[in-house]
């Protein structure tokens, strides 16, 4: 798809309305890490900034070819994570780069996954892991899933509910995700 012809990346949702609900994943290798930009406000579109200061309030859009999305004529599998600054998932996301022995910015190629993993309050708490390089491990004529190798000792999370219990133990170096 050109400039023109492109409709452009759908985006994930953690939305209960759209059938989303707590334990929700979205994982993939990164295809695309886009441009900061500023944020908008949900339903308006309109710039947002941050009350106290009156700055923008950034946002970065990272494409994942998405796990969980079968790829059809139809649908590339595609899905873009928008990382807004003060928001759950870019914290989460910014805890799993820091904890990792590797940590850097994200690049095309990365392996990441986000999780919804319950309410504090009124607003969502989220996990997250990243794995540098892990695109290596997945090519297109096999589908993500099927690449997928567990370390010993550890659990498959399910790509939609899945549980994350033992997943932090010591896997291979050159182990997907």
């Amino acid at each position: 798809m050109g400039f023109f012809t492109s409709e452009g990346t759908k985006s994930v949702s953690f939305n209960e309305k759209e059938g989303f609900n707590v334990g929700t994943v979205w994982s993939g290798v990164i295809t695309v890490v886009g441009d900061e930009q500023q944020a908008t406000v949900f339903g308006t579109g309109e710039p947002e900034f941050w009350a106290k200061s009156g700055q923008p309030r950034m946002t970065l859009p990272i494409t994942i070819q998405a796990e969980q999305v079968q790829k059809t004529a139809e649908d590339d599998g595609q899905r873009s994570i928008w990382f807004k600054d003060g928001h759950g998932l870019k914290k989460a996301l910014a805890v799993a780069i820091k904890n990792h022995p590797q940590a850097r910015e994200p690049e095309v190629g990365d392996y990441i996954a986000v999780k919804w993993a319950g309410w504090d309050d009124a607003a969502k708490v989220y996990e997250a892991k990243w794995e540098p390089g892990k695109g290596k491990f997945f090519t297109e004529s096999q589908p993500a899933q099927s690449q997928q190798r567990p370390a010993q000792g550890q659990q498959q999370p399910n790509p939609v509910t899945g549980s994350w219990d033992q997943q932090t133990a010591a896997a291979p170096a050159d182990a997907p995700f």
